[in-house]
């Protein structure tokens, strides 16, 4: 909230409890009587009007308002149908896809079974590769600058 409407709600706070002081001290300076027709007056605006009767509906009323109940509960029910369905659909779909990528994974684990089945099939020693090691070490370091003055 900006500082102006705290300021303008502040205000209105004040006036109220202004008003309220003054009507408490019209009431203590009030006669009996006077309050006896305030309390008279209260009590016949607490007593609430009773709201209108509403008019009955026509029968032409009642039959359209079937009718659309009517159409309510089939569109519900058409979409209800339709939602089954498409369910139905999606869940054959995830399952063709999890066949497939069983399929896929499957085949997967029978080649490297051949590859695997192969190289025990083979009777040969395996020969170990041997690298060798020279001139591989690390690059030369970079010439150190020399500068032309020496200080001392």
């Amino acid at each position: 909230m900006s500082k102006s409407s705290k300021e303008l709600k502040v205000k209105k706070l004040e006036e109220l409890e202004k008003l309220k002081n003054e009507l408490r001290l019209l009431n203590e300076e009030a006669t009996p009587e006077i309050k006896e027709a305030v309390e008279s007056e209260e009590d016949d605006e607490v007593e609430k009007p009773k709201p209108k009767q509403k008019q009955p509906r026509t029968d032409k009323q009642q039959e359209q308002f079937k009718k659309a109940l009517e159409a309510k509960s089939l569109k519900a029910k058409q979409r209800k149908e339709e939602k089954a369905k498409q369910d139905e659909v999606d869940k054959k779909a995830l399952e063709d896809k999890l066949v497939k990528k069983a399929i896929i994974v499957k085949k997967k684990q029978i080649k490297k079974q051949a590859v695997l089945d192969e190289i025990s099939d083979e009777d040969e020693p395996i020969e170990k590769v041997v690298k060798k090691k020279g001139g591989g070490g690390q690059p030369p370091a970079p010439p150190a600058l020399v500068s032309k003055y020496v200080f001392f």
